[in-house]
């Protein structure tokens, strides 16, 4: 095993988990998870090097906090977290990332 020491700023972690029809809990593959997270690749392309940071933009099974009505997205450092997410709160996730982790960590 060989440890990598390469690492980004911030990881933006989206919820892509797909259960099957018959699961009664939620899923956010199924609630557009797959075209939010290739939004929020381009729209944090421009976003990050305006700021000059390293972002990677990461999809994951379930984060444990399902929603009926949008996907999970979980933010490091900080730990900022959200549900219900839709393409239309990327603007405000960015903004968020911008005003609340950055400043402290970057």
């Amino acid at each position: 095993m060989k440890r990598i020491n390469d690492s980004c700023d911030i990881q933006i972690l989206v919820c892509v988990n797909e259960r099957p029809a018959s699961d009664p809990l939620p899923s956010c593959g199924h609630m557009r998870g797959h075209s939010f997270f290739n939004a929020l690749r381009i729209a944090t392309t421009a976003w990050a090097a305006r700021l000059g940071v390293r972002v990677w933009v990461n999809r994951t099974l379930c984060q444990g906090f399902c929603s009926k009505t949008g996907v999970s997205v979980s933010v490091f450092p900080g730990q900022l977290r959200w549900h219900s997410v839709s393409e239309s709160d990327i603007a405000q996730i960015l903004k968020s990332i911008e005003t609340e982790i950055i400043p402290r960590n970057c």
